[in-house]
């Protein structure tokens, strides 16, 4: 029952997460929030208005940009779920707004 349960939620996740095959830019950001860790090139970012499941590591060449603190609207053509990671998932940033 638990692999289930999991399995549905790992589902609904990533059903939410990834985006529709058009261009990333001309919809809504994949995720708006916080910046809460940074390590090498890539930031993690958590969903202000639902924390407990949406956090997602974004690797970018402008890591420069990102400071922890700061308030980011992220756009990427896909993010994945991090198996054994509940809530988590991982992608390519394509577009960064700092608010």
């Amino acid at each position: 029952m638990k692999t289930s349960k999991a399995l549905i939620m790992l589902f609904i996740f990533t059903f939410f997460l990834v985006g529709c095959s058009t261009d990333s830019n001309d919809i809504g950001p994949n995720i708006k929030g916080e910046v809460v860790q940074i390590e090498g090139d890539r930031f993690l970012v958590v969903d202000k208005e639902r924390p407990e499941i949406r956090k997602v590591w974004f690797t970018t060449d402008e890591i420069y940009t990102v400071r922890v603190g700061l308030t980011v609207s992220v756009w990427a053509s896909e993010i994945t779920a991090v198996p054994n990671e509940k809530g988590f998932g991982e992608g390519i940033a394509e577009k960064i707004i700092i608010e």
